[in-house]
């Protein structure tokens, strides 16, 4: 008989039983896991961190400390972006079985991560294809490509949202962790030779977009000289080129200032001869592009101007400014100056060395200290020469004492002068600075220690410039004009831009900007300046109507009344100007310079004779702010700087400018712009609008010598009435009885009565009467003159 306890077999029910484990092999009770450290949560973390590291790295793709280092990384870098997508994919695909995560944050991660996943996979295209992603966005937003694109991703958010929103579904689940695992494979097992490919096709992208323009010239130069030949085999007549003329409608309105009797926003048609020394372009025949409506401008992308040029290497920098500072030194001492350099500051052009003064020493025959005195200033000043003489430089120039630092500056000119290009300064944190805040920003060069230098026209509010032949002066005023049309529309900024010259700013002929065409003739400048003053008066006197103490002021009105531009006038050469009307042109000048401030109208002079016949004691004080380029002697440094120092320059763009809060001049080199960037630049406006000229602008009237403006005018008719009272009474009018009843001098009396003469006021008198009375005003222009 069995007993109880055991089993059919024999064997009791605790020989069944399970042999106890040791402690360390028993089964712990697992805590409950914290969703968002599950791993397939931190798979999706992961993911939006790479897909947030891909948006961060387009973000600071420009960056000026960034750059270098894509650059040297070469088709790695442009590959870069698009490994980070697709990795961020592949964590999203493996975590996409993620169930332990709770609904809400389930859904808030994958919306985050599809959105930053579309916005990376565009910018990753844009670094493939060799753009900046602005740029690209750009393109898309106006071929309408973000509307499908946005489609496109809301179907993918609403496929994910149904999938996530059925895990319940145990089918769904099965299928969302099939896909996960294939894709894992299949990624997983190719992602070598998936990123050797995509650096592949990355540089070969880049090449052929870099090979694009060119291979865009070659095809039209090749069918421009194909079509020729056509025309050529078919012997069709063609009209010489100075009859040929460029008829557009233009806008013959400009809301300058607002008028009464008719509304500002209203236009007239308007006819523009092109002039026959300006180019013809190659799509002459083509339709003119529509006029692009107010508010309708898009501005130019930084890609228009070239990237900035290779410097030389450190190392090679470094040893020379070694050798050139214990040569400073050793040259110094010799004459019994003993000196110390202290600090260096290496620029485009020159490098300052900053000298500490040292002390001499006067000891007794014993050796005992007799007397401390330290070295005068003047005494460095005066071995210039020795140090040219040593460092063997074409010259030097020394700023004693340097504004800020208790150093004496010696200047020594750099072996090779390093090129600041416009696309570099336009990039700084400077000028980006100053754009949020300034009306009209400038770009003027590099400052020592690659420091760039920006200033703002509305508040210098007006700039002269002087330079000699060579020297950099047009290329300056350039790069102030490529400056000013990058950021503002025609909208914002008029042009009005004087050359006679005729070959500096014919460039910009078709510039939209242009208030007026480009003024060539130096006998329609007077009268240029003459419509620019008539426009500050109205200006003027709009703003007393409404309320308001200057153009900002008008602006904020803009609901009531239209916007204002900025009117900038650019006169390239005012010598050839002073030579013709000297009174007319300085009165216009200093009156401009004096008042057009608060209308929003600011001056750009320029000459390459800085004389005192030119630059007048009127003009310079009106005129607070200048740049002055190498000049040809000292005389001519003290007239536009008040100081000397600017015949010692470089040339090529080394300058010293002078703003209005400092008290010395700041030694700078100038932003170079090429022809290509202009016309570039140029062309960019075009293809959006034509010029739109102001109907007073558009046929400037001549000016003569006998035209004196409205005061003598004035007076004019104040002779003709003494004339006719003289002729009453049988007597004839003389230059000193003028004098006396108008109380004029004798130069403007004799143009009086010259003109009465010449209109027949006087009557008819003797032949030699006649003859005296002219001669004696012939002689009277000659001493005016």
């Amino acid at each position: 008989m069995l007993s109880r306890s055991a089993s059919p077999h024999g064997r009791s029910r605790s020989a069944r039983r399970a042999p106890p484990q040791p402690p360390s092999r028993r089964v712990r009770p697992r805590r409950p896991a914290v969703w968002w450290r599950h791993p397939r949560a931190v798979a999706v973390w992961a993911a939006l961190a790479l897909a947030g590291a891909c948006l961060l790295l387009l973000l600071l793709w420009d960056h000026p400390r960034v750059r270098p280092l894509l650059d040297a990384a070469g088709p790695l870098a442009a590959a870069a972006p698009a490994a980070l997508v697709w990795g961020a994919a592949v964590l999203a695909l493996r975590a996409l079985g993620a169930q332990a995560l709770p609904p809400l944050p389930r859904l808030a991660a994958w919306g985050a991560l599809y959105v930053l996943a579309f916005v990376a996979a565009g910018a990753a295209t844009s670094s493939l294809a060799g753009l900046p992603p602005a740029h690209l966005y750009a393109l898309l937003l106006q071929h309408g490509g973000v509307a499908l694109a946005s489609a496109a991703l809301a179907t993918v958010l609403s496929a994910t949202l149904a999938l996530a929103l059925a895990y319940s579904n145990v089918r769904a689940l099965g299928l969302a962790r099939g896909a996960a695992r294939l894709c894992w494979a299949a990624l997983g097992r190719g992602r070598w030779a998936l990123s050797a490919l995509a650096g592949g096709l990355a540089a070969a992208t880049r090449r052929a977009y870099r090979a694009l323009p060119r291979l865009a010239i070659a095809i039209g130069r090749a069918g421009a000289r194909v079509a020729a030949a056509l025309r050529g085999s078919a012997r069709r007549p063609r009209p010489p080129l100075a009859e040929s003329s460029d008829a557009l409608p233009t806008n013959d309105h400009l809301p300058l200032a607002g008028s009464e009797d008719e509304p500002m926003t209203e236009t007239a048609p308007a006819v523009r001869a092109r002039p026959a020394h300006a180019p013809v372009p190659h799509d002459a025949a083509q339709p003119a592009p529509p006029l692009a409506r107010p508010g309708q401008w898009q501005a130019p992308p930084l890609t228009l101007l070239d990237l900035p040029p290779e410097n030389g290497s450190a190392q090679g920098s470094a040893e020379r400014v070694a050798h050139v500072e214990r040569k400073i030194e050793r040259t110094l001492s010799e004459f019994d100056v003993p000196v110390k350099v202290v600090d260096v500051r290496l620029g485009p052009t020159v490098t300052q060395f900053g000298v500490e003064p040292g002390y001499r020493e006067r000891r007794d025959r014993k050796g005992a200290l007799v007397r401390r005195e330290r070295v005068k200033v003047r005494e460095i000043l005066a071995r210039q020469h020795d140090l040219a003489l040593a460092l063997a430089a074409p010259t030097i120039r020394i700023e004693a004492p340097v504004p800020g630092r208790p150093v004496v500056g010696i200047e020594v000119p750099n072996q090779a002068k390093a090129v600041v290009s416009l696309r570099a300064l336009l990039e700084t944190d400077q000028f980006r600075r100053l754009r949020e805040r300034a009306r009209l920003p400038l770009a003027l060069g590099e400052h020592l220690s690659k420091e760039a230098i920006v200033a703002d026209l509305a508040k210098m509010p007006h700039l002269l410039i002087a330079g000699a032949t060579g020297s950099g002066k047009s290329v300056c005023i350039n790069a102030l004009l490529a400056t000013l049309v990058m950021y503002h529309t025609p909208d914002t900024l008029r042009l009005l831009l004087v050359d006679p010259k005729r070959v500096e700013m014919t460039a910009y002929q078709d510039l939209p900007h242009l208030l007026a065409p480009v003024v060539v003739d130096v006998e329609k400048t007077v009268s240029a300046l003459r419509l620019v003053l008539q426009e500050m008066d109205r200006r003027y006197r709009a703003f007393a109507e409404a309320g308001v103490r200057n153009i900002d002021g008008w602006n904020r009105l803009s609901g009531q009344h239209p916007r204002l531009p900025y009117i900038v006038v650019i006169v390239d050469e005012l010598a050839d100007l002073m030579m013709l009307a000297p009174d007319e042109v300085e009165r216009a000048i200093c009156r401009l310079a004096q008042l057009a401030r608060a209308t929003g109208i600011h001056l750009v002079v320029a000459t390459q004779r800085p004389s005192v016949d030119v630059v007048t004691g009127l003009i310079k004080a009106n005129i607070p702010t200048r740049i002055s380029f190498m000049v040809t002697s000292q005389v001519d440094s003290r007239t536009i700087l008040d100081m000397g120092g600017a015949e010692k320059l470089l040339g090529s763009g080394d300058m010293l400018y002078m703003p209005t809060d400092v008290a010395k001049p700041l030694r700078l080199q100038g932003t170079y712009v090429s022809d290509d960037e202009i016309q570039e630049l140029v062309q960019f406006w075009t293809r959006q609008g034509r010029p739109q000229f102001a109907p007073d602008f558009a046929n400037l009237p001549t000016w003569s010598p006998h035209d004196d403006g409205s005061e003598d005018d004035d007076l004019y008719e104040a002779a003709i009435e003494l004339a006719q009272h003289l002729a009453d009474e049988g007597k004839d009018v003389s230059v000193s009885y003028l004098q006396r009843r108008l109380r004029v001098g004798y130069n403007r009396a004799a143009r009086l009565k010259e003109r009465l003469l010449a209109e027949g006021m006087l009557g008819d008198l003797p032949d030699e009467r006649q003859t005296l009375e002219l001669a004696r005003a012939g002689e009277a222009d000659e001493r005016d003159e």
